[in-house]
């Protein structure tokens, strides 16, 4: 999707800066940082239906590897959801980004369930995990970027993009994602 090209940038006479390319066009879009975010998920045509059944199923493979390592029950359960024009790539990472928080968030003996189905026009992603979850006043703030809820427990590799970019994602498919969670109980991403 991406390709960052210092060659191509001396050739056309740059300054030293690299030409951003996505779907093979250079990127000349806005300044702020958000602007990129938007147009790397913004980047598919939609014009070939994905097999959304068998995509999501094969990219939960290593986590039921994790899962057993860290002696969590995992569950997954995509069989309902039918083919679908949708970037299955980028789906793909939201649903993984989800996950991430998941397993960082859940201790062993505990359980995360991912489901998706089709509601009506839809389709309906759910990851919901047993973990500590998190005070109602974090959650308006959990999609925005770089936001952490515990900032002084800043998690390995945890940056606070993760939900910031299944927001976007989310977004740039027609949709939205929401989240309900309790302390001491868990969390629910939909």
């Amino acid at each position: 999707l991406l390709a960052a090209s210092f060659d191509e940038a001396q050739q056309r006479g740059a300054t030293g800066s690299p030409t951003i390319y996505l779907n093979g066009k250079p990127y000349s879009g806005g300044r702020k940082p958000n602007d990129f975010l938007k147009a790397i998920c913004n980047a598919f045509d939609g014009s070939k239906p994905a097999d959304c059944a068998n995509h999501f199923t094969s990219l939960m493979q290593p986590y039921v590897r994790q899962a057993e390592e860290m002696k969590i029950e995992f569950h997954y359960q995509f069989d309902s959801l039918p083919d679908a024009v949708i970037d299955a790539r980028r789906m793909g990472q939201a649903v993984r980004n989800l996950l991430s928080n998941a397993f960082k968030f859940t201790p062993g003996g505990g359980s995360i369930t991912v489901f998706g189905e089709r509601r009506d026009a839809e389709l309906v992603f759910q990851v919901a995990d047993t973990g500590p979850g998190m005070a109602n006043e974090k959650l308006p703030r959990l999609f925005e970027r770089f936001y952490q809820v515990n900032p002084d427990e800043r998690c390995e590799g945890g940056m606070g993009l993760g939900l910031a970019i299944v927001r976007e994602i989310a977004q740039a498919h027609g949709g939205e994602v929401t989240v309900e969670s309790e302390l001491g109980k868990g969390t629910l991403f939909w």
